[in-house]
């Protein structure tokens, strides 16, 4: 779980897929900014973007 503004890397990921996975953090980011004062609901998924891969 990253707590802060670090950077996560990965490899060898096609661009599409890496995308989707950036807007998805950016996302949960937002989200989080919004909904600072609520209790955690757990952790999210990824099913749903990384799902899709061929």
């Amino acid at each position: 779980t990253l707590k802060d503004t670090s950077f996560l890397t990965i490899d060898k990921v096609p661009f599409k897929d890496a995308n989707e996975v950036r807007m998805y953090l950016d996302a949960v980011h937002q989200d989080r900014v919004h909904t600072a004062g609520k209790p955690s609901q757990g952790s999210g998924s990824f099913g749903g973007v990384l799902g899709s891969r061929t």
